[in-house]
């Protein structure tokens, strides 16, 4: 049975994409770079890649804590999410849906 749809957010596009961003962090030292992270609150991740995502950091925040627990940063890049990446966080919905 079908349920009827739903509005699930209404904002400007720009401001749907701009609250998804994420900060993409690389260093030799992830994990203890991730529980650093973490210990001060912030929402980490890893990607594929092995690199983290970094959710409600501003660089220099990162770039502080990295400093402050030793360790090197060999990467550090603000992200903005996609339309699309947006719609499927709000949704709930497996990117391989849409295919």
């Amino acid at each position: 049975m079908e349920t009827a749809p739903s509005l699930v957010r209404q904002a400007p596009v720009a401001g749907l994409t701009h609250e998804s961003r994420e900060l993409r962090v690389v260093s030799p030292e992830n994990e203890r770079l991730a529980a650093a992270l973490r210990g001060r609150g912030l929402t980490v991740r890893a990607d594929d890649d092995g690199d983290l995502r970094v959710t409600g950091a501003k660089p220099e925040i990162v770039g502080t804590i990295a400093f402050e627990a030793g360790l090197p940063l060999y990467g550090l890049s603000e992200e903005q999410a996609s339309l699309e990446d947006v719609f499927f966080q709000l949704t709930g919905e497996e990117e391989e849906a849409a295919s």
